[in-house]
């Protein structure tokens, strides 16, 4: 039996290798006797609230658009029909805001109220539970409890004169000042393309945390820090 050479025995060994990495990728991307080869994501439906529809649904689920204002206050409620189970959950486009899950049952309608803090498209998203006979039919319900402005300023506050409209980030940074996170410079301004300094930072992680400088005497003395 011939010996192989150190450089040939490594080279066998790396297509041994890959050959084996090859039938294991096989094998994981195959699907399964009676699997679809690929996932479709849920018809998407778009409606404007106030809405209300009974429907059935396939495993895939389903999924209602609509379009809303800064401060808007939307309401969620899904009653499966019968025994079946749902999972119903609110997300706001295109920055996968959560606005609020629940699962529903026909003694305990999935319930979702959230205040939007977004303008844009948001999406109902209905998909049955584990377990559940499909299809499963239910009644869903979209209305505005309470409507905003299409004026981010009047919910945003401060408007800071050097992030305008065109900002890409002009909603992350306005979400921030509303929630008193951020709260810009005397001048009325932010200056995004300015550097961090380690006392913002540090006044950034605490806000955002929820946590009073009472907690932290160490800040206390920073109340000068901006941004």
């Amino acid at each position: 039996m011939r010996r192989l050479a150190p450089a040939e025995g490594r080279r066998t060994f790396i297509l041994l290798v890959l050959a084996l990495l090859a039938g294991a990728a096989v094998l994981l991307l195959s699907p399964a006797e009676g699997q679809a080869t690929t996932l479709s994501p849920p018809p998407t439906t778009l409606v404007n609230p106030p809405y209300s529809v009974t429907e059935s649904i396939e495993p895939i689920g389903h999924a209602y658009g609509f379009d809303c204002q800064w401060g808007d206050v939307i309401e969620v409620r899904v009653t499966p029909l019968g025994e079946s189970q749902v999972y119903v959950s609110l997300v706001g486009l295109p920055f996968g805001d959560a606005g609020g899950n629940s699962l529903g049952t026909s003694r305990e309608p999935a319930h979702i109220t959230h205040k939007v803090e977004q303008s844009g498209r948001w999406q109902v998203e209905v998909a049955p539970a584990p377990g559940c006979e499909i299809p499963v039919s239910y009644s869903i319900s979209l209305w505005f409890s309470s409507k905003g402005s299409t004026t981010p300023t009047t919910v945003y506050r401060p408007a800071f004169s050097d992030v305008p409209a065109s900002h890409p980030y002009v909603n992350q940074i306005n979400d921030l000042a509303y929630r008193g996170i951020l709260s810009g410079y005397p001048d009325g301004t932010f200056r995004p393309n300015a550097s961090l300094t380690r006392q913002q930072s540090a006044k950034l992680i605490v806000k955002t945390l929820g946590r009073r400088r009472a907690d932290h005497p160490s800040l206390s003395t920073q109340s000068s820090v901006q941004r």
